[in-house]
């Protein structure tokens, strides 16, 4: 058999024994992101810096982060910039795919009249879970709240809390974490673990 033809199979063979071996072990249910264990992270758009936790060598307990801050989804949203963090993954066991996150953080960079329009429930940010119900106030001090979807009847746990910036504009920082206690019976420390993060956020000016 040829050279080359041979290290092609042999690349073949390597290839789908690694995506047997990733089928094989890929967990069932959830596997949370440790909250206790972060380091210090900071986010020019956003104007903050923030606790968030560390990578994680389990490459199924880490979690998905997006910053959106371009002109156009400033433009388009009416937003400075959107952070996104999705965390305590929760599995299919089945290979290639998108697991589900229970644990999320949503941070809005809003202007002065961004921000009226949100308390007003008149902003795009308000369609989020952590910003529905009562959390559309101001929240200097942390807020907790429990929101229930009328239609799927799913149960979030939600907090709130704002930083004012400098130059005037409001960070608002929300959470929503997915009551479900058959499969996350240790929600309190995961509570703990928002708390302490939410409470980290602070201006960098």
């Amino acid at each position: 058999m040829p050279k080359n033809i041979l290290l092609v199979v042999l690349s073949n063979i390597l290839f789908f024994s690694v995506l047997i071996s990733c089928a094989c072990s890929t967990p069932i249910g959830l596997v949370k992101t440790q909250l206790q264990d972060c380091e210090r992270k900071k986010f020019p758009s956003l104007g903050i810096s923030i606790d968030l936790p560390k990578k994680s060598e389990n490459i199924y307990a880490r979690y998905f982060l997006d910053l959106a801050d371009s002109t156009i989804y400033q433009k388009n949203c009416d937003c400075k910039a959107t952070l996104l963090i999705m965390m305590h993954p929760c599995w299919s066991g089945q290979a290639v795919t998108e697991p589900q996150y229970i644990l999320n953080f949503r941070i809005e960079r809003l202007s002065m009249d961004a921000f009226e329009k949100f308390k007003l429930n008149k902003h795009i940010a308000n369609q989020d879970v952590c910003f529905k119900d009562k959390l559309n106030a101001s929240a200097t001090n942390l807020m907790e709240s429990f929101f229930k979807e009328p239609d799927s009847g799913r149960e979030f746990l939600c907090f709130r809390k704002d930083i004012k910036l400098p130059n005037g504009d409001i960070v608002v920082c929300g959470v929503d974490l997915q009551h479900v206690k058959a499969i996350n019976p240790k929600e309190s420390e995961d509570i703990a673990g928002i708390k302490k993060i939410l409470n980290s956020i602070r201006s960098l000016d």
